[in-house]
């Protein structure tokens, strides 16, 4: 009783859901406020507003959608509506580039479709990318085609020649010793790529596998997890400061933002690393820093003021991708069926595990081992501290039977088409209690460390969320008493 109670009372010192992390503003806070900005033409509250709808194809409004179908925030209705219109523009405009391709598939998935059967798959990636010609494609267009291909880890039909392998080497043949990706013909780090790289070969970081590629006339061979911890070092030093990071010598909200998505994919916490934390500023902080006062974003410092629809949009799913990892849901750019509450309690379980090692037994790391192998393949990548269990068989020589190589990530040939709203309050049900226990000692800690120049939270947001902790309290009382009564 004494422990429900504290945990209420942590909840109702937050202005968040369940198992998010008190920040300065929070993401829903941001979400919120950006969606009002959006609507200001329109009487209602949904992301896929009117504009966005009668713009469909255009980048900016293609990516509110995408962060509707992310937050499922919306209602049915509207994703049907927004998918037609865009069905229709497609058959109706064939002046769309690789790119235009590329992001129509990820938001027409992200809103619930099958792009495989819609044959936006097709046109985005099979039509356009194969091994012979991947050298001549610009890196950016590589990288949406892998995070379109594993949006729902699609097979590859053999009619077409092209390999998730080839795809991932000719990604890492374009980063630089120093970690960074650069434009094609440029000699210029490109933050921005950087972070987008890490995000696009995050699923593979626990394969294992080598990837052999030339490079400059030299043959060179690394594992995803190396790639992208040299990339890391890079977007280190790339952040200044105030928390935000640069790119050609100055700060922006889209790189700060694409920064944060690449370390969220990857599994880093950006409110606790200490590579990402500059005196004191948190990369969300640093974001947050180009929020404006109507709660759009503004691109860089010197537009302060003016709103930028690219850096608005890019910060509101950025929000999303956090709120999602914070409270157990896919991956921004991961739109399987999300994990049901057993499948979350495996993950966390074997998480769990891996940071309890000590000193280790053979059947410790071989019952570990096993329960990371009883995970899909696709799922095997949210066990984010795999690395350490890697590092312990190598030490203890026993085989990494839970490896797996690029290809085996293409599993599916059709998309179960579903938006979940993942702003809901925890459901009740025989994990609710045990959901809550968890994230306990997290909000505890979060709860105290809210920054001391933290600014007002909206007072209506105060007021619905002390009525769900108090709607949440009594049901959990009600369910433990029904559990002592059945005893």
């Amino acid at each position: 009783m004494k422990r429900l109670i504290c945990i209420i009372l942590v909840l109702s010192s937050l202005t968040f859901i369940p198992a998010a992390a008190a920040e300065t503003d929070s993401m829903l806070d941001v979400i919120n406020t950006i969606t009002k900005w959006e609507n200001t033409a329109d009487s209602n509250t949904d992301i896929i507003t009117n504009d966005v709808i009668s713009n469909t194809g255009t980048n900016i409004y293609d990516w509110f959608a995408f962060s509707s179908g992310r937050l499922g925030a919306d209602n049915t209705e509207k994703y049907d509506i927004w998918k037609n219109t865009l069905a229709d523009t497609l058959n109706n405009d064939n002046s769309f580039s690789v790119p235009d391709y590329e992001r129509l598939a990820l938001c027409c998935a992200a809103c619930g479709s099958d792009i495989a059967e819609n044959e936006l798959l097709q046109k985005a990636v099979f039509d356009n990318f194969t091994k012979a010609d991947l050298s001549k494609k610009i890196v950016n267009q590589l990288i949406y085609a892998l995070l379109t291909l594993d949006s729902h880890c699609y097979k590859i039909p053999e009619s077409v020649d092209l390999s998730r392998y080839d795809l991932i080497c000719e990604i890492l043949s374009r980063q630089r010793d120093n970690g960074a990706l650069w434009m094609m013909n440029e000699n210029t780090s490109e933050t921005d790529l950087t972070a987008m790289m890490i995000t696009a070969l995050s699923p593979y970081a626990n394969g294992g596998e080598l990837f052999t590629y030339t490079q400059n006339n030299v043959e060179k061979s690394v594992t995803i997890r190396e790639a992208i911890e040299k990339a890391l070092e890079y977007l280190s030093t790339a952040q200044s400061d105030d928390g935000t990071m640069i790119n050609w010598g100055s700060s922006s909200c889209e790189t700060t933002a694409q920064t944060i998505i690449a370390l969220t994919t990857y599994g880093i916490d950006i409110e606790k690393d200490s590579r990402f934390i500059k005196n004191g500023n948190t990369l969300f902080d640093g974001m947050t820093t180009y929020r404006l006062d109507n709660g759009a974003f503004a691109h860089s410092f010197d537009g302060a003021g003016n709103a930028d629809g690219y850096a608005t949009t890019q910060a509101l799913y950025t929000c999303i991708a956090l709120l999602r990892n914070k409270n157990g849901y896919r991956d921004l750019f991961d739109m399987q069926k999300e994990f049901s509450p057993e499948q979350n309690k495996t993950i966390r379980s074997i998480t769990e595990n891996i940071d309890s090692i000590s000193t280790p037994d053979n059947a410790e790391i071989k019952n570990i081992l096993d329960d990371c192998c009883n995970l899909s393949v696709c799922d095997r990548r949210y066990i984010k501290n795999f690395s350490k269990l890697e590092d312990i068989l190598k030490e203890y020589n026993i085989e990494n039977t839970a490896a797996y190589t690029a290809e085996e990530l293409g599993i599916n040939m059709t998309y179960e088409c579903t938006v979940t709203n993942i702003t809901s309050p925890l459901v009740l049900s025989e994990e609710s209690l045990e959901a809550l226990n968890d994230n306990y000692s997290k909000l505890e800690a979060s709860s105290q460390s809210i920054p001391q120049n933290a600014k007002k939270q909206n007072p209506y947001i105060q007021t619905a969320f002390a009525c769900i902790c108090g709607i949440t309290a009594a049901a959990v009382l009600v369910f433990n008493r029904k559990k002592r009564s059945v005893k």
